[in-house]
């Protein structure tokens, strides 16, 4: 009985633990292309999908706001064979660093926070010499509209339509829709529940042995 009862009093510390500490979340992404200006590759179509996803500590979670800034640690977007992956070492790789509240080479785009979830990115991400890349929070068409209408000289805001993007690489000149949606992972309860189920089965074996 004591056994149990120590184990019962570790796994509460070890959600507590989780409770009052950084957790990462994960986000996907998904671009829909609804208007091409400069198609350089036959792929590229009106109607395709790309996706992406990204982790962020739950602590951007605390307090609504826009255009906030987040602590990554995992960052990828991919159309076709073009991507930007924060960690991925490869000659495939564009990224070179985002756009964001701390301006150019912040350390993550900016976050909407709406009901204590992300809702949409701004700001966005680059490869050298500012291409290839994807801005957020932009549908415009053509650079010319993307530089006037990202961040320009109030990087507090950083956007001037949400949950669109528009891009330039090397598949061309396009834009579109943007959705940013949770990807479930397991809470705190789900964590207590597997610890029960494991007290439960070493009684079990204790049990079966005294047996």
């Amino acid at each position: 009985m004591l056994r149990t009862t120590q184990l019962i009093a570790t796994l509460g510390l070890c959600v507590a633990s989780l409770s009052v500490s950084a957790t990462p979340i994960t986000y996907g992404l998904e671009f829909e292309v609804q208007y091409v200006d400069t198609q350089m590759d036959t792929r590229l179509q009106v109607g395709n999908r790309y996706s992406g996803s990204l982790t962020v500590d739950d602590g951007i979670l605390l307090a609504d706001g826009i255009n906030k800034v987040g602590s990554l640690s995992a960052f990828r977007i991919q159309m076709e064979d073009v991507m930007w992956d924060l960690h991925l070492e490869s000659p495939l790789n564009e990224f070179l660093g985002f756009r964001g509240p701390e301006g150019l080479g912040s350390s993550s785009p900016g976050f909407d926070v709406v009901g204590g979830s992300v809702t949409n990115l701004r700001g966005g991400v680059f490869g050298s010499s500012d291409f290839p890349f994807v801005d957020f929070s932009t549908n415009s068409h053509g650079s010319l509209g993307r530089r006037a209408n990202a961040c320009g000289a109030n990087p507090t805001y950083c956007g001037n339509a949400a949950n669109y993007f528009s891009t330039n690489n090397l598949l061309g000149v396009f834009g579109g829709s943007m959705l940013v949606y949770d990807v479930p992972a397991p809470r705190s309860f789900l964590l207590f529940l597997t610890g029960l189920l494991a007290i439960a089965a070493y009684r079990g074996r204790r049990s079966f042995r005294q047996e």
